[in-house]
Formats: structure tokens, C-alpha cells, sequence
């Protein structure tokens, strides 16, 4: 049983639902031994915050008295997750060494500066070369950032582009995706098994199994497991699906993390 979820998201992300009281009471009502927020952080096209950005002043001031309230229930940890981008790294990479966050997800929700979720993005492109488009992002923060401990969703695009078919093969990006891991496992960073695909109709993880295969096959041992949750019904969503697809794939643990370290958790107990 995996019993940590450290992808989740409460109200301070404009997406999510539900209060951090409220996402720790259903952790410790499922016997959580760990769970981790990590709520966005992301910025516009031109490098300045969102409206709603969210004060990290605040969230930290918030999660330090839910922690105490569930402390002898749940250990909860500071997280956060990244999005990020060549424009605003370096910002990044300034909150991630002012404030003390236990654990960060770098992710890739926009690409050069447009947003996969609305479209834009797509405008233009066929599947393949939005795909590349993509991974090569991807693989340019990787190389260029250490604001991050594990990447997330790392085959996000799959979701989006309304493609018929809309799907994203291994085989067609081999050569950039191991330029990707390879580089990952090279700096000590790890992967994300982000449950969401299941919810998103996708009918797998992410990544899906092939990535998570090679990963593994080149040496990968770094990997997190994640709802992504939004809402409170949703944490450890399809776990049991993600620890035989580990087991599956090579791996005889998963990865859990303390002040941005990583250890260890056998899968089979």
C-alpha cells in the first residue's frame, strides 16, 4: 500500500477546492502516513504574477498551524510546485532558496510563453511538432534549473492539443525523452507517477508507461507518486493502479522526501 501523496493542491491554487484543514482531515482519515501541498506557483507570458497569485507569506503561516493541529494524525510537508520556463527560473530558483519548502515539482504548464490548457499553444502545429516543441522545453529546464526536485506530468501535452487521435507515442520522441531522463537521473532529480491520467479520461498515468519503463531501465530510482489532487475526494486517487504499474515497470520502491532529500519506501509492505 502507498500510503503518501505528494501532489496535491488546496484552495490557495486557483484550481483547487478545498481548504488545507479540510485535505488533511481526509488524509488522516485514510491513514496517511504523509502528505505534501503543493500548490502552484506559475506566472503570465511576460514574466509578472497572476492575479490571483497566491502570497507564500500566507501559506506557509496556514500550513504551519494545520500541521500543528494534525500532527499526531498526519505528517504534513511544505511543497510546491513549480511551473516552470526559461523566462522565470530565476525567480523560481529565488523563492525555492528564500522560503523552507520540503519538497518542489517542476512542471510544464505553458510553452514559449503560451498555455497548453487554452490552446494557444497548438495554433498551427501538427501533433508531432507540438509534441517536440514540448520535450525540448522540457529538456532546456532540466538542464538549466535546479528548482525542482522531481518533474511532473512530464507527458502533461498528451491531455491537450485536441488531436485525432489525440495521443503521444514513446517511439516518436525516443531519442528527446531519454535526452530527458538521462539528464534527470544525471543531476539527482527524479520523476512524478501523477495519477490524474485516470481522471482526465486518458486511462493511464503520467507518464505513461513506456517513459516510466525507460526510466527505469536507464538507472532512473527517484520517483514520487501523486494525485494531483484538486479536492479532497480525490487524494490517493488510483494508487493501487500506480504501485503494481511501478512493480510492473522495475521498481522495488518509491520515493518519499524530507527538507528537499529523498528516501525511501518499500513498495510490497
Amino acid at each position: 500500500m502507498i500510503n503518501t501523496d505528494y501532489h496535491t493542491h488546496t484552495s490557495y491554487s486557483i484550481d483547487g477546492s478545498d481548504s488545507m484543514a479540510a485535505m488533511a482531515a481526509k488524509a488522516a482519515a485514510l491513514g496517511l502516513r504523509q502528505m505534501v501541498f503543493t500548490d502552484h506557483e506559475d506566472y503570465q507570458a511576460d514574466g509578472s504574477p497572476f492575479p490571483h497569485q497566491m502570497s507564500f507569506d500566507k501559506y506557509i503561516a496556514e500550513f504551519g498551524r494545520v500541521k500543528r493541529q494534525y500532527a499526531d494524525r498526519v505528517e504534513l510537508l511544505l511543497g510546491v510546485e513549480f511551473g516552470l520556463a526559461p523566462r522565470i527560473n530565476h525567480k523560481l530558483e529565488s523563492l525555492a532558496a528564500r522560503y523552507p519548502l520540503e519538497f518542489i515539482i517542476g512542471s510544464s504548464h505553458d510553452i514559449e510563453a503560451k498555455d497548453l490548457y487554452n490552446g494557444e499553444f497548438f495554433l498551427g502545429r501538427d501533433i508531432h511538432a507540438a509534441h517536440r516543441a514540448y520535450f525540448e522545453e522540457v529538456l532546456q529546464n532540466v538542464r538549466t534549473t535546479d528548482a525542482y526536485d522531481v518533474y511532473g506530468h512530464i507527458d502533461y501535452i498528451v491531455r491537450y492539443g485536441g488531436y485525432q487521435p489525440n495521443e503521444l507515442r514513446y517511439s516518436d520522441h525516443a531519442d528527446i525523452i531519454d535526452e530527458i531522463l538521462r539528464e534527470l537521473i544525471a543531476r539527482g532529480k527524479g520523476l512524478e507517477l501523477n495519477t490524474s491520467g485516470y481522471r482526465y479520461g486518458l486511462n493511464c498515468t503520467h507518464p505513461q508507461p513506456d517513459i516510466l519503463k525507460r526510466y527505469r531501465q536507464l538507472g532512473g530510482e527517484i520517483i514520487t507518486i501523486g494525485s494531483d489532487a484538486h479536492r479532497a475526494l480525490d487524494i490517493c486517487a488510483n494508487f493501487e493502479e500506480a504501485r503494481l504499474l511501478l512493480l510492473q515497470t522495475g521498481f522495488k520502491a518509491y520515493t518519499l522526501f524530507r527538507n528537499r532529500r529523498p528516501y525511501w519506501a518499500d513498495l510490497e509492505s
